[in-house]
């Protein structure tokens, strides 16, 4: 049976460094933060977004006009845990041995160093497809009866993507006279119709694929068009000043893929469509489009018992080194309980384009 082993080495600190490792690609997860929360449910207040009404003019000596503040709900279900262990060989066992009886910390982390990143890594990696999932599809889906995750058949959480922003273009991109420039300002149109003009679509996220219909687009092309004729393609800066002079969303081109539970390398959105968001959040007229919610674990809770871990770093990813006596072994476990929410889906527009 394993056990924690507080002996080994400080958990908070390792704690701490497994927070510090960045998510290994992507960029995603900026429109998702993370927010932490002390138990293991995401919780989060969804307000119905209204248009924003002018004040009618009143008669005189006739009372103000009551506003609607818009129906609030709380959105709230299970986190779900996700936990990695590595035992270290034989070898470097004997090399842990060493340093604790020399006293040597630095040679102590740089055992745990390597395998603090790849189990760190490991729980990103699956935050980022469900990341990726939660701003194309509006939904989170952890194993379904087709398909179980290890053993899960949870099926789908939906954080509800209006229909007039989740939908497969009139007329796909790569097929006959397609009218990109058309399509992409009525959806702008649309977006900015739902949200009220109070968010407007910054970027436009999509595929090296669906980059290269746009380079060989007749409209696209006929821009540098000269006496002699269109050229036979356009370079991708030329695609995004085009977008630009039309006042359109600003073009990113995001490719990543990360390996799933089974080694597959699978892409966070998928390449036949284009995601519209608000700008990058931080920039001017950025916004988040929801939260990236971390609870707090058991073990986490068990280090705070034990005065091992502060209580205020209790809730999120926690690193601690554990020990197993039969076989003999010595690692380090890495866990979280995690689950990206959409708190506010009529930001997110995503068309199937090819």
């Amino acid at each position: 049976m394993a056990t924690m082993a507080l002996e080994l080495t400080d958990p908070e600190e390792l704690t701490l460094a497994a927070r510090q490792i960045p998510f290994p690609a992507g960029i995603l997860h900026q429109w998702l933060p993370p927010r932490t929360r002390l138990d293991h449910r995401y919780r989060f207040r969804r307000s119905v977004r209204s248009l924003r009404r002018a004040t009618p003019f009143r008669p005189w000596n006739t009372p103000a006009v009551p506003l609607d503040r818009g129906e609030t709900s709380e959105v709230t279900g299970r986190m779900l845990p996700n936990s990695g262990i590595l035992w270290l060989d034989e070898e470097n066992a004997q090399l842990l041995d060493a340093a604790q009886a020399a006293g040597d910390e630095d040679a102590i982390a740089a055992l745990f160093d390597d395998d603090l990143l790849t189990l760190t890594r490991g729980t990103l990696q699956r935050v980022m497809l469900a990341q990726g999932e939660a701003i194309w599809s509006g939904k989170v889906t952890v194993g379904t009866q087709a398909a179980p995750e290890n053993r899960l058949q949870l099926g789908s959480v939906d954080f509800g993507i209006p229909a007039q922003h989740y939908f497969t273009a009139p007329t796909l991109w790569n097929g006959v006279t397609p009218d990109i420039f058309g399509q992409m300002d009525s959806h702008k149109t649309v977006y900015k119709t739902t949200t009220g003009q109070e968010v407007l679509p910054g970027v436009a996220i999509t595929s090296t694929r669906v980059l290269n219909v746009l380079l060989k687009d007749a409209d696209f092309r006929n821009i540098l068009g000269s006496l002699l004729g269109a050229p036979p393609s356009v370079s991708a800066a030329n695609v995004r000043q085009a977008l630009a002079d039309r006042d359109l969303p600003r073009l990113i081109i995001d490719d990543t893929m990360v390996p799933d539970h089974t080694g597959v390398m699978r892409r966070q959105i998928p390449d036949d469509r284009i995601v519209y968001l608000p700008e990058v959040p931080g920039q001017p007229g950025g916004q988040a489009v929801g939260q990236t919610q971390w609870g707090t674990t058991e073990e986490a809770k068990h280090l705070v018992r034990a005065q091992a871990l502060g209580e205020a770093n209790a809730p999120g990813l926690v690193a601690v080194p554990m020990q197993s006596e039969n076989p003999v072994h010595r690692g380090q476990l890495v866990a979280g309980i995690v689950m990206p929410v959409v708190t506010d889906p009529d930001l997110i527009m995503s068309v199937k384009v090819l």
